[in-house]
Protein backbone atom coordinates (compact mmCIF):
# COMPACT_ATOMS: atom_id res chain seq x y z
CA UNK A 1 0.00 0.00 0.00
CA UNK A 2 1.34 3.58 -1.24
CA UNK A 3 0.08 6.68 -0.20
CA UNK A 4 0.28 9.38 -3.71
CA UNK A 5 0.40 12.93 -3.08
CA UNK A 6 -2.30 13.31 -6.03
CA UNK A 7 -5.48 11.02 -6.84
CA UNK A 8 -5.86 10.06 -10.23
CA UNK A 9 -8.97 8.94 -12.06
CA UNK A 10 -9.46 8.62 -15.34
CA UNK A 11 -6.65 10.98 -16.11
CA UNK A 12 -7.87 14.06 -13.97
CA UNK A 13 -5.72 14.75 -10.98
CA UNK A 14 -7.31 15.45 -7.31
CA UNK A 15 -6.01 16.87 -3.98
CA UNK A 16 -8.05 16.93 -0.97
CA UNK A 17 -9.66 20.73 -1.91
CA UNK A 18 -10.94 20.18 -5.29
CA UNK A 19 -12.16 16.47 -4.36
CA UNK A 20 -14.26 18.06 -1.72
CA UNK A 21 -15.31 20.76 -3.69
CA UNK A 22 -16.49 18.65 -6.69
CA UNK A 23 -18.43 16.74 -3.93
CA UNK A 24 -19.99 19.99 -2.40
CA UNK A 25 -21.19 21.13 -6.10
CA UNK A 26 -22.41 17.59 -7.05
CA UNK A 27 -24.38 16.93 -3.54
CA UNK A 28 -25.72 20.94 -4.15
CA UNK A 29 -27.60 19.90 -7.14
CA UNK A 30 -29.08 16.59 -5.93
CA UNK A 31 -30.01 18.77 -2.66
CA UNK A 32 -31.74 21.43 -4.84
CA UNK A 33 -33.97 18.62 -6.82
CA UNK A 34 -35.99 18.45 -4.03
CA UNK A 35 -37.50 21.51 -4.69
CA UNK A 36 -38.34 21.05 -7.95
CA UNK A 37 -41.93 20.20 -8.90
CA UNK A 38 -41.46 18.31 -12.05
CA UNK A 39 -42.18 14.42 -12.07
CA UNK A 40 -40.75 12.07 -9.47
CA UNK A 41 -38.89 9.19 -11.19
CA UNK A 42 -38.60 5.63 -9.82
CA UNK A 43 -35.61 4.05 -10.80
CA UNK A 44 -35.29 0.42 -11.98
CA UNK A 45 -32.52 0.21 -9.72
CA UNK A 46 -34.60 1.15 -6.54
CA UNK A 47 -37.34 -1.48 -7.42
CA UNK A 48 -34.58 -4.46 -7.19
CA UNK A 49 -34.27 -4.03 -3.90
CA UNK A 50 -37.19 -2.80 -2.12
CA UNK A 51 -40.96 -3.71 -3.09
CA UNK A 52 -44.01 -1.92 -3.37
CA UNK A 53 -44.76 -2.50 0.62
CA UNK A 54 -41.50 -1.05 1.45
CA UNK A 55 -39.69 -4.36 2.50
CA UNK A 56 -35.97 -5.51 1.27
CA UNK A 57 -36.10 -7.96 -1.52
CA UNK A 58 -33.45 -10.37 -2.17
CA UNK A 59 -30.13 -8.47 -3.64
CA UNK A 60 -27.32 -10.25 -3.30
CA UNK A 61 -23.71 -9.21 -3.57
CA UNK A 62 -20.17 -8.55 -1.77
CA UNK A 63 -18.50 -4.61 -1.25
CA UNK A 64 -15.88 -3.47 1.11
CA UNK A 65 -17.00 -1.24 3.71
CA UNK A 66 -15.78 0.73 7.50
CA UNK A 67 -18.05 -0.84 9.90
CA UNK A 68 -18.75 2.39 12.27
CA UNK A 69 -18.14 2.16 16.25
CA UNK A 70 -20.43 2.97 18.60
CA UNK A 71 -20.46 7.01 18.77
CA UNK A 72 -20.70 7.14 15.14
CA UNK A 73 -23.76 5.17 14.97
CA UNK A 74 -25.42 6.73 17.42
CA UNK A 75 -25.12 10.01 16.26
CA UNK A 76 -26.12 9.14 12.64
CA UNK A 77 -29.22 6.70 13.90
CA UNK A 78 -30.78 9.88 16.06
CA UNK A 79 -30.38 11.84 12.55
CA UNK A 80 -32.24 8.92 10.69
CA UNK A 81 -35.08 8.72 13.18
CA UNK A 82 -35.56 12.10 13.36
CA UNK A 83 -35.70 12.05 9.54
CA UNK A 84 -38.06 9.04 9.24
CA UNK A 85 -40.33 10.58 11.92
CA UNK A 86 -41.09 14.02 10.23
CA UNK A 87 -41.37 12.38 6.50
CA UNK A 88 -43.57 8.87 5.05
CA UNK A 89 -41.81 8.75 1.94
CA UNK A 90 -39.02 5.85 3.22
CA UNK A 91 -39.23 2.13 2.64
CA UNK A 92 -38.34 -0.59 6.07
CA UNK A 93 -36.18 1.42 9.00
CA UNK A 94 -32.58 -0.09 8.44
CA UNK A 95 -31.38 -1.48 11.45
CA UNK A 96 -28.86 1.18 13.12
CA UNK A 97 -26.01 -1.75 13.71
CA UNK A 98 -25.47 -2.34 9.96
CA UNK A 99 -24.65 1.58 8.88
CA UNK A 100 -21.13 1.69 7.77
CA UNK A 101 -19.59 3.54 5.25
CA UNK A 102 -18.67 1.85 1.60
CA UNK A 103 -14.90 2.03 0.29
CA UNK A 104 -15.79 0.06 -2.52
CA UNK A 105 -18.70 -1.76 -4.23
CA UNK A 106 -17.58 -4.92 -5.86
CA UNK A 107 -20.59 -7.37 -7.30
CA UNK A 108 -24.23 -7.16 -6.91
CA UNK A 109 -27.65 -8.78 -8.41
CA UNK A 110 -30.71 -10.07 -7.16
CA UNK A 111 -29.72 -13.62 -8.58
CA UNK A 112 -26.97 -15.05 -6.46
CA UNK A 113 -26.20 -17.88 -9.13
CA UNK A 114 -25.28 -15.28 -11.60
CA UNK A 115 -22.50 -13.39 -9.74
CA UNK A 116 -21.39 -16.30 -7.45
CA UNK A 117 -18.24 -17.26 -9.40
CA UNK A 118 -17.43 -12.91 -10.04
CA UNK A 119 -17.40 -13.21 -5.71
CA UNK A 120 -15.50 -15.94 -5.29
CA UNK A 121 -12.52 -14.09 -7.08
CA UNK A 122 -13.12 -10.91 -5.48
CA UNK A 123 -13.09 -12.99 -1.97
CA UNK A 124 -9.73 -14.15 -2.97
CA UNK A 125 -7.96 -11.07 -3.78
CA UNK A 126 -9.46 -9.22 -1.37
CA UNK A 127 -7.86 -11.43 1.31
CA UNK A 128 -4.61 -10.61 -0.29
CA UNK A 129 -5.08 -6.83 -0.53
CA UNK A 130 -6.47 -7.33 3.05
CA UNK A 131 -3.04 -8.68 4.09
CA UNK A 132 -1.14 -5.45 2.34
CA UNK A 133 -3.42 -3.42 4.45
CA UNK A 134 -2.61 -4.94 7.73
CA UNK A 135 1.21 -4.95 7.02
CA UNK A 136 1.05 -1.36 6.09
CA UNK A 137 -0.62 -0.69 9.75
CA UNK A 138 1.85 -2.70 11.44
CA UNK A 139 4.56 -0.70 9.90
CA UNK A 140 2.61 2.82 10.23
CA UNK A 141 0.43 2.37 13.59
CA UNK A 142 -0.23 6.12 13.11
CA UNK A 143 -2.44 6.04 10.01
CA UNK A 144 -4.89 3.83 12.06
CA UNK A 145 -7.44 6.63 11.90
CA UNK A 146 -8.67 8.45 8.80
CA UNK A 147 -11.09 11.38 10.02
CA UNK A 148 -14.10 12.00 7.89
CA UNK A 149 -16.29 15.92 7.38
CA UNK A 150 -19.55 14.93 6.77
CA UNK A 151 -20.72 17.82 3.43
CA UNK A 152 -24.05 17.07 3.09
CA UNK A 153 -27.43 14.82 3.55
CA UNK A 154 -28.95 14.65 -0.41
CA UNK A 155 -31.00 12.23 -1.90
CA UNK A 156 -28.69 9.95 -4.56
CA UNK A 157 -30.43 9.20 -7.53
CA UNK A 158 -33.99 8.84 -6.01
CA UNK A 159 -33.04 5.47 -4.36
CA UNK A 160 -32.05 6.41 -1.08
CA UNK A 161 -30.79 9.29 1.56
CA UNK A 162 -27.21 9.74 2.03
CA UNK A 163 -24.76 11.50 4.36
CA UNK A 164 -21.99 12.54 2.05
CA UNK A 165 -18.23 12.40 3.31
CA UNK A 166 -14.93 13.64 2.87
CA UNK A 167 -11.63 12.94 4.04
CA UNK A 168 -11.08 15.80 6.41
CA UNK A 169 -7.51 16.63 5.83
CA UNK A 170 -5.01 15.82 2.86
CA UNK A 171 -3.33 12.87 4.67
CA UNK A 172 -6.91 11.83 5.45
CA UNK A 173 -7.46 12.17 1.58
CA UNK A 174 -4.63 10.49 0.71
CA UNK A 175 -5.27 7.11 3.22
CA UNK A 176 -8.69 7.01 2.12
CA UNK A 177 -7.69 7.24 -1.72
CA UNK A 178 -5.05 4.83 -0.94
CA UNK A 179 -7.05 1.95 0.49
CA UNK A 180 -9.93 2.95 -2.70
CA UNK A 181 -7.06 2.24 -4.92
CA UNK A 182 -6.64 -1.24 -4.13
CA UNK A 183 -10.00 -2.43 -4.56
CA UNK A 184 -10.70 -0.86 -7.25
CA UNK A 185 -8.11 -3.08 -9.21
CA UNK A 186 -10.42 -5.96 -8.49
CA UNK A 187 -13.70 -4.05 -10.04
CA UNK A 188 -12.56 -0.90 -11.23
CA UNK A 189 -15.56 1.87 -11.12
CA UNK A 190 -16.82 3.95 -13.96
CA UNK A 191 -17.06 6.92 -11.09
CA UNK A 192 -14.91 8.34 -8.83
CA UNK A 193 -15.47 7.48 -5.23
CA UNK A 194 -18.23 9.25 -3.03
CA UNK A 195 -17.67 8.39 0.44
CA UNK A 196 -21.32 7.95 2.32
CA UNK A 197 -23.37 6.58 4.80
CA UNK A 198 -26.87 5.29 3.76
CA UNK A 199 -29.13 6.47 6.19
CA UNK A 200 -32.88 5.30 4.30
CA UNK A 201 -34.00 3.73 1.08
CA UNK A 202 -37.13 5.56 -0.07
CA UNK A 203 -40.06 3.88 -0.98
CA UNK A 204 -40.41 2.74 -4.67
CA UNK A 205 -42.74 5.51 -5.51
CA UNK A 206 -43.50 8.47 -6.57
CA UNK A 207 -42.93 11.41 -4.03
CA UNK A 208 -45.14 14.40 -4.60
CA UNK A 209 -43.51 18.29 -4.51
CA UNK A 210 -44.87 18.72 -0.96
CA UNK A 211 -43.27 15.88 0.31
CA UNK A 212 -40.00 16.60 -1.22
CA UNK A 213 -39.95 20.20 0.43
CA UNK A 214 -41.18 18.58 4.10
CA UNK A 215 -38.03 16.28 3.39
CA UNK A 216 -35.85 19.58 2.09
CA UNK A 217 -36.79 21.33 5.44
CA UNK A 218 -35.37 18.27 7.21
CA UNK A 219 -32.45 17.76 6.04
CA UNK A 220 -31.29 21.40 5.59
CA UNK A 221 -31.89 21.62 9.62
CA UNK A 222 -29.65 19.09 10.67
CA UNK A 223 -26.26 20.40 11.57
CA UNK A 224 -23.75 18.27 9.64
CA UNK A 225 -20.34 19.41 12.17
CA UNK A 226 -22.08 16.89 14.33
CA UNK A 227 -22.06 14.13 12.00
CA UNK A 228 -18.40 14.21 11.14
CA UNK A 229 -16.77 10.41 11.77
CA UNK A 230 -13.54 8.77 12.29
CA UNK A 231 -13.15 5.97 10.33
CA UNK A 232 -10.91 3.56 11.62
CA UNK A 233 -8.93 0.92 9.30
CA UNK A 234 -8.98 -2.33 11.62
CA UNK A 235 -12.94 -1.76 11.17
CA UNK A 236 -12.32 -2.00 7.07
CA UNK A 237 -14.11 -5.52 6.08
CA UNK A 238 -15.25 -7.41 3.11
CA UNK A 239 -18.63 -8.26 3.45
CA UNK A 240 -21.29 -9.99 1.81
CA UNK A 241 -24.88 -8.95 1.59
CA UNK A 242 -28.18 -10.77 0.97
CA UNK A 243 -30.56 -7.76 1.21
CA UNK A 244 -30.23 -3.94 2.22
CA UNK A 245 -30.44 -4.33 5.60
CA UNK A 246 -28.16 -7.86 5.66
CA UNK A 247 -24.61 -7.57 5.77
CA UNK A 248 -21.95 -10.18 6.84
CA UNK A 249 -18.23 -9.70 7.81
CA UNK A 250 -16.28 -12.36 5.51
CA UNK A 251 -12.62 -11.02 5.74
CA UNK A 252 -11.30 -8.15 8.46
CA UNK A 253 -7.60 -6.43 9.16
CA UNK A 254 -5.47 -8.36 10.93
Amino acid sequence: MKLNDKFIWRDQVFDAELYTKTMKGEQAGAINSLSENGPWNVPGSLIAKIDSTGDFRPFFGDTVVFTLRDESIRKLARVKTLIENNNNCFAKHLDDNQLHLTLHDLSNGNDLSLIKDAMRANQKKSAQIFEKISAFLKKNPEAEKIKMKAISIFPCLNISLLVGYAPASEYDFQLFTALYSLFDEIVPMNFWPRPHVTLNYFKPQAIEPANRKSLLKSITEINLEELNIDLYIRDLNYQHFEHMDFYKNIIAVR
